[in-house]
């Protein structure tokens, strides 16, 4: 009895069986209660309706897999929702989300839980994300989480994570800082145009061309005199891209 859905459906159809005919009104928030404001005709207003639990919910959560029924995601999702407008709500659920991230729950559930965390996340979830940051098989998630967390630690942990990485999991760190604008990762940043890999390499010029503040022009502009052939034309493209943002800012 914790799914709107389901509450309708089944006294609807319970209605049908007995008497062959349904009268009840299907309520305002069906097939799910995840709005910001109640109405009368909502099922969270019938006598005897139980919302869900965070705690039940992320219980069942913790076992999913890929290529399962979503339905206990929807209902993840549908509760975050109906909680986001309130500090304590979220700080509540960031608390049981970051508790499932910590537990032995599958690689699917925790990449549910950070695209919640995107949403209702804070500082609070650094320290956590920060540790899946530079692991292979959560480092992904955690920097989509990362990505849209305000504060100022996100972007020191990110920084932090570029110097403790190598490979996929720093250009995809690399990618975050460009799309935070990350300031102090410019230094970091202008010696990884120069290294070995070219992907690292590219994936670093195109984030400075993101941050786009004069330090990153500074590296830029003395980059161009010392490579060569794709990078030195990602490295005008980047270029360019500060020159728009600077004409942006200026009007």
């Amino acid at each position: 009895m914790e799914c709107v859905g389901f509450i309708v459906t089944f006294q609807r159809g319970a209605e049908w069986a007995a008497t062959g005919k349904v009268t009840q009104k299907v309520p305002g928030d069906f097939p799910a209660s995840n709005k910001d404001f109640s109405f009368s005709s909502d099922v969270r207003r019938w006598k005897g309706f139980r919302p869900p639990s965070l705690k039940t919910i992320l219980q069942k959560a913790a076992t999913y897999e890929y290529g399962q029924n979503e339905e206990i995601l929807s209902q993840l999702r549908d509760y975050i929702q109906s909680h986001r407008n309130s500090s304590e709500s979220r700080r509540d659920c960031e608390k049981q989300l970051l508790s499932l991230l910590k537990s032995n729950a599958t690689l699917a559930a925790k990449m549910t839980v950070c695209r919640n965390l995107r949403v209702i996340g804070s500082e609070t979830s650094v320290p956590v994300l920060e540790k899946m940051l530079i692991q292979k098989n959560t480092s992904d998630m955690a920097r989509y989480a990362l990505e849209k967390i305000p504060g100022v630690s996100v972007n020191r942990a990110l920084v932090k994570g570029l110097a403790k990485s190598n490979g996929n999991v720093r250009i995809g760190i690399i990618a975050s800082l460009g799309q935070r604008r990350v300031s102090d990762s410019v230094p970091a940043l202008g010696k990884l145009i120069h290294d070995s890999d070219s992907a690292t390499a590219v994936a670093a010029t195109t984030a400075l061309g993101q941050v786009a503040n004069p330090e990153a022009v500074k590296v830029l502009e003395m980059a161009m005199t010392k490579t060569q052939g794709q990078l030195q034309i990602q490295v005008a493209a980047s270029l360019l891209k500060c020159a728009g943002q600077f004409h942006v800012q200026k009007n």
